[in-house]
């Protein structure tokens, strides 16, 4: 019997031992399972501000991106309308010419016109019209009248002589 209780107790410490070393297990398990989950709580952190650094950068990107084409279409629009401005200056210029170049050929007009009527004139009538007179309405333009009224005196003259 007394082999029996020594046996006994001897298995009763070796499970004691064993119980307490599986407590310290447990407790050592506890403690690298509490450590794991810090761990994975910093790393889910850092993940996080991670992620929100990545976004702010992202938001900031396209912020820049956004101004860099306001920038270029406002400069695209102040192009047109700088182009748009030289065009109508260019317009006015040329319906000012055209104006001007309309009033010298209502001038020049009027000036071959009463040439015309002149040189109808000294045709029509019997009398003789001065050369001076005719001089007086010549212009670049009727040179030719001039010319022509010459050329008809002439014909007249030698009509003239051949009756």
């Amino acid at each position: 019997e007394q082999s029996k209780k020594l046996v006994l107790d001897e298995t009763f410490k070796k499970a004691m031992e064993v119980k307490q070393e599986m407590e310290k297990t447990k407790e050592s398990v506890s403690a690298l399972k509490d450590e794991e989950a810090k761990q994975n709580v910093l790393i889910a952190s850092t993940i996080k501000q991670q992620q929100k650094d990545l976004e702010l950068k992202k938001k900031q990107l396209m912020e820049q991106r956004k101004q860099a084409a306001r920038k270029e279409y406002e400069e695209k629009i102040r192009q047109e309308i700088l182009l748009y401005k030289e065009r109508e200056a260019e317009i006015q210029r040329l319906e000012e010419q055209e104006m001007k170049l309309i009033a010298k050929l209502r001038n020049t007009q009027n000036l071959q016109k009463q040439a015309f009527e002149a040189l109808e004139q000294a045709l029509q009538s019997p009398g003789s019209v001065s050369y001076t007179h005719l001089r007086a309405h010549e212009t670049g333009r009727n040179l030719v009248c001039r010319l022509l009224l010459e050329k008809k005196k002439s014909q007249v003259a030698f009509s003239n002589y051949s009756l």
